[in-house]
Parts: C-alpha cells; structure tokens; sequence
C-alpha cells in the first residue's frame, strides 16, 4: 500500500491545498465567461460545462488516494472471489413434501 504521505502529497501536487476553491472557481469562471460573452451557443455551454468540469475535477481528487492504492496491492488480494456457493444445504425435509 502507498503511504499516506505520497497519497496526500499527488492530490495537494495537483489541487492545491484549497481544492473546493479551485472547483468553484472553475464553476464561477464559466459563469463570467457566460455573462460577458454575446454568443448566445457559448452562454448557454459555458455555465453546463464549468458545472461539469468541477464535477469532474472533485471525482478526481477524491479518487486519487484509490488510484495510488490499487496498484501497490498484492494479485491475490485483487482476486474476485469465485468460490459463491452456499454453506448450508437448503433442501425441504422430507416430511414437508407431504
């Protein structure tokens, strides 16, 4: 498992360490882009693709300390487990097939 410390040091390297700023600054910048703009096309794309932007930015910082993680774990343990089948037998008893 990757320490804590490189998992903390990427997401700060790449967000900073005001990340929810950043997103809605991203957010607001598509919003003056919109009201300074005369095109009509970018008014109305500007605001939807800020909005979607810092959506996608967020999933990344908050998926970063995952994408670290993954990649140093053991094979066996990222196995999936295939082994399903019951423990207990479920069959009626014979005397409620009556």
């Amino acid at each position: 498992m990757a320490p804590y410390g490189s998992q903390l040091g990427g997401r700060y390297a790449l967000f900073g360490l005001a990340g929810h700023a950043m997103f809605t600054g991203i957010f607001g910048a598509s919003l003056g882009l919109a009201i300074q703009t005369r095109r009509r096309w970018i008014r109305i794309l500007a605001p939807i693709a800020g909005l979607v932007l810092a959506v996608a930015a967020h999933m990344l910082n908050n998926a970063l300390p995952l994408l670290v993680t993954l990649p140093a774990l053991p094979r066996a343990s990222r196995r999936p487990h295939t082994d399903l089948r019951p423990t207990s037998d479920f069959s009626m008893p014979s005397s409620a097939t009556r």
